[in-house]
């Protein structure tokens, strides 16, 4: 099996995504864009993933990991979904930069990269909500208008995990509203999360 240290970085068109085919897993949340590692806060972080398109559908069962600087796994779980809510209380995770990588407990060649990410503290975000919050067009706003301008500014600051969130919330909530569909959309493209057909 391959180590931690055995995942590469990422060659792709864009970010971290579907741009890089060398992976057969891609890493949806929390990622990084170019140089910039995604920030994360507060007690719970989710990390999702999907495989891509040509893995055999009854590969199911993956085993995330957690790698603090230098390289040393901090925390490791199998799951049987593409998605694991860490309770970060759990593992004591300190403020700075991670990486995580999932792979196929089946297979370690199905696997995603080492993703960076930046555990930061909760004002961080709350920072960023409250200058929004205070912009005369974001107060002359409608509810979704609001929500969106703040996943703009959120994704702004680096926090793409919150920005994501915002983004899926407002479109869930105003399905029927077009400008936020092409908003979600070219956030989706802008980060490489739609696999080319």
């Amino acid at each position: 099996m391959a180590s931690a240290k055995d995942k590469g970085g990422r060659e792709g068109r864009g970010g971290i995504g579907f741009g890089d085919s060398r992976f057969k897993i891609v890493p949806f949340q929390p990622y990084h864009k170019g140089e910039e590692r995604g920030k994360v806060s507060g007690p719970e972080i989710k990390f999702r993933w999907k495989t891509r398109k040509e893995v055999d559908p009854s590969v199911k069962t993956f085993k995330l990991k957690i790698i603090k600087r230098g390289g040393d796994v901090i925390h490791e779980r199998t799951v049987d979904v593409s998605e694991y809510i860490l309770m970060v209380a759990y593992i004591s995770l300190e403020y700075g930069n991670n990486r995580w990588l999932v792979e196929a407990t089946a297979d370690s060649d199905i696997s995603s990269p080492q993703v960076a990410f930046a555990y930061v503290d909760a004002t961080e975000e709350a920072k960023v909500l409250e200058r929004v919050k205070k912009d005369e067009v974001y107060q002359m706003g409608d509810p979704a208008a609001k929500v969106f301008f703040e996943a703009a500014q959120l994704e702004k600051s680096g926090l793409h995990y919150a920005a994501y969130e915002r983004y899926m919330m407002v479109t869930n909530q105003y399905q029927g509203n077009e400008v936020l569909k092409m908003a979600l959309q070219r956030y989706l493209e802008r980060n490489d999360l739609i696999e080319d057909e």
